[in-house]
């Protein structure tokens, strides 16, 4: 059985102290029952054989003080359970990441303080990415984001090329084919000079690109 905290101080809340005796003791059962995010699959038939008597549901979920949401497939999310259990969710936290997934799959990510989900997270790393990739200005005719450290080791793997000379090269003939944009132009640039390698080569100086 898993163990969760208790709000002892929800007894000082004005809205809980309004509610019946029943009604404080549905809100319970929420609490045991619903999932690690604060998620209820709202079985009320069962719920009222486990409490003993009938409880008038939609009087509670108005008594909750908007504690409560009834999500759009019928299921109960307990609003602030997540704030009150973990804390600010936390991508970088691992024993959060569980907890992020399962509001995702509830379609909650956005109700946690603070939180980024997972999805988010990657496409923030995937933007990072996106900064650094070799990529092809059209209207300039120029590459962008290859450092000398690149062409150094591309220097070292095609011993038989220069490399700005072949960046010159290629670069001429993507300006000449508009309709050949390609999404990897590290891959491109790879295949470039693999093929020119095997061609033989043709070492000479050149200014660099």
């Amino acid at each position: 059985m898993s163990k969760r905290f208790r709000d002892i101080g929800i007894w000082e809340k004005p809205w809980y102290r309004l509610m019946t005796p029943l009604q404080k003791c549905a809100w319970s059962y929420v609490t045991d029952r619903c999932d690690s995010v604060g998620v209820w699959d709202a079985d009320k038939e069962m719920a009222d054989i486990f409490i003993g008597e009938k409880v008038d549901w939609e009087a509670l979920l108005s008594a909750t003080n908007g504690n409560i949401e009834a999500l759009e497939n019928g299921k109960w999310f307990l609003v602030d359970f997540c704030d009150f259990q973990y804390g600010e969710l936390k991508v970088e936290c691992k024993p959060h990441a569980s907890y992020l997934r399962l509001l995702e799959k509830h379609g909650l990510e956005g109700y946690s303080k603070g939180i980024h989900t997972l999805k988010e997270k990657d496409k923030e790393k995937d933007k990072e990415k996106e900064k650094d990739r070799i990529a092809f200005v059209f209207d300039t005719g120029m590459f962008q984001n290859i450092s000398d450290k690149q062409v150094e080791m591309w220097g070292q793997a095609y011993p038989a090329l220069e490399i700005e000379t072949e960046l010159a090269k290629a670069s001429s003939w993507l300006k000449a084919n508009p309709n050949k944009q390609k999404k990897n132009y590290q891959r491109f640039l790879v295949n470039w000079f693999s093929r020119a390698q095997e061609r033989g080569g043709d070492k000479k100086n050149a200014k660099r690109y």
